[in-house]
C-alpha cells in the first residue's frame, strides 16, 4: 500500500479476538457459577422441607415401617413429592422466562432490543431444560434426605 502512496492500516482481528474469545468464557463460567448456586440454594431448601415433611408425619412413616414398608419406598414418596412439585414450579419458571424473552422480542422488532444483543425466536428454547433440571435437582436432595432422617428415626 505504501508502493501505491495509500497511508492507512490494515487491522488484523487476532489482535483482539482472544481477548473476545477471554471475556466470553469468562461469561459462561459466571453463568455456570451462578447456575450452581442457584441449584444449590434450591436443594437446600427441598432438604429443609424434607426435614419438616418428615418430622410433621413421623408418625405415619412409623406405622409404614411397622407395615412393612422399607426406607427407600418412604424416600422415593418424598422424593417423587418434591420432584413433581419442583417440576411444575421449573415449568412455570420458563414459561413466564420465554414469555419475558418473547415481549423483549416482539418489542424490538426482527433484532430485538438491541442489534448487539439480538435475540432469535431459536433462543427461546433455552428454557426448555429448566423443569427436568428443577424437577432432579429437588429429587436428589429429597432422596437423600429422607433417606439420612428415616435411617435415624429407626
Amino acid at each position: 500500500m505504501k508502493a501505491q502512496g495509500i497511508d492507512a492500516v490494515v487491522d488484523d482481528h487476532s489482535v483482539w479476538i482472544d481477548d473476545i474469545r477471554n471475556a466470553a468464557g469468562v461469561v459462561r463460567g459466571a453463568g455456570a457459577a451462578v447456575f450452581l448456586l442457584i441449584a444449590g440454594a434450591a436443594a437446600a431448601v427441598v432438604a429443609f422441607a424434607t426435614r419438616a415433611g418428615l418430622a410433621a408425619r413421623k408418625e405415619v412413616v412409623e406405622v409404614l415401617h411397622l407395615s412393612g414398608a422399607e426406607d427407600a419406598f418412604i424416600a422415593r414418596l418424598f422424593q417423587l413429592r418434591f420432584a413433581r412439585v419442583a417440576g411444575l414450579a421449573g415449568l412455570l419458571g420458563a414459561a413466564a422466562a420465554a414469555a419475558a424473552g418473547a415481549m423483549a422480542r416482539l418489542a424490538g422488532g426482527g433484532a430485538g432490543l438491541t442489534p448487539a444483543l439480538p435475540i432469535a425466536w431459536i433462543d427461546l428454547l433455552a428454557v426448555l431444560p429448566c423443569p427436568i433440571l428443577a424437577a432432579l435437582v429437588a429429587a436428589l436432595a429429597a432422596r437423600l434426605t429422607a433417606g439420612a432422617l428415616i435411617r435415624e428415626m429407626q
